[in-house]
């Protein structure tokens, strides 16, 4: 009867021990939202939720790739459209030039005014993404193209991985967009060449249309420039857009993988608190027993 009454006891003691670790586990998969927070609480799950993880990290690479890219390709393509609207408006002076009617005066007011554009095509041909030059390769330079249109730049691509084993070239070739300086004859040089060179020529009242042929050719330069950045752009999107729906399917993979249910653990919580009140009821009547009721 003794033995009977001290199993009686440790087993009650026992029972308790294992209710108060269940209520903590069950506490603390609500608290946290993660029914596994061992490996050894469901092995299969857990390296299914690794492997899980693993891949939304290589997606958050992707992502920031992603938005770099977008960056790079949009100051590229601001720099583009301000660049057309600078040829659009060289040609147009050109061609007022060239009207046979013009003083001097006028002559030099549009003389100088396309200097200006010649300036401006330079500083959007420098443009620069964090401190590197869109149009100059790796140049460490931050102005590739000089004020006299010359090129210091190189021609190497650079790129941005924005999906598995898809990489997206981000900056543009300097000479092929703006066209190639010519220092022997710079009214066959790039967009900044001529465009100065026009402006020599009408200020010597020379004729300015003979500059036109060259200048249509740098702006389809331009338009082509243009067009690529698109097509660039279009296909980031596109990743993006692929990555997105990756990143749910895996989200909610990871949620029936890893997940507390909700109303399942609260249910199961109340029923170990009730068995654990019970348990707290049972001992105490066992443990009551005194010394002297073993030692009869």
């Amino acid at each position: 009867m003794r033995i009977s009454n001290l199993s009686q006891s440790l087993q009650t003691k026992r029972n308790i021990y294992s209710l108060q670790n269940r209520i903590a586990e069950g506490q603390l998969r609500l608290s946290t939202g993660t029914r596994i927070q061992r490996a050894s609480d469901d092995p299969t799950a857990a390296l299914e939720g690794l492997r899980i993880s693993r891949e939304l990290r290589h997606l958050d690479s992707f992502q920031r790739n992603i938005s770099d890219a977008q960056t790079w390709l949009s100051l590229a393509d601001g720099a583009l459209q301000q660049t057309n609207d600078i040829t659009i408006r060289a040609r147009n002076l050109f061609i007022q030039a060239d009207s046979g009617v013009l003083g001097q005066d006028e002559r030099d007011a549009i003389a100088s005014e396309l200097d200006e554009l010649a300036a401006a095509v330079a500083d959007t041909a420098n443009m620069t993404r964090a401190g590197h030059p869109i149009f100059g390769g790796t140049s460490s330079s931050s102005s590739p193209f000089a004020a006299n249109g010359s090129f210091s730049g190189d021609t190497v691509e650079i790129s941005r991985q924005v999906s598995t084993g898809v990489n997206i070239v981000v900056n543009l070739n300097g000479e092929e967009t703006f066209g190639t300086y010519d220092a022997a004859d710079p009214a066959q040089g790039n967009l900044m060449q001529v465009i100065k060179q026009a402006a020599t020529d009408i200020r010597a009242g020379a004729d300015a249309g003979q500059h036109l042929n060259r200048l249509d050719e740098l702006t389809q330069g331009i338009h082509s420039a243009i067009a690529k950045v698109g097509a660039r752009q279009q296909a980031v999107e596109q990743h993006e857009e692929r990555l997105l729906d990756r990143r749910t399917q895996l989200q909610a993979q990871r949620s029936t993988v890893l997940d507390t249910d909700i109303a399942e653990e609260l249910l199961e919580l109340r029923q170990n608190e009730v068995a654990y009140q019970a348990a707290l009821g049972v001992s105490a009547r066992v443990l009551s027993t005194s010394i002297l009721d073993f030692l009869r």
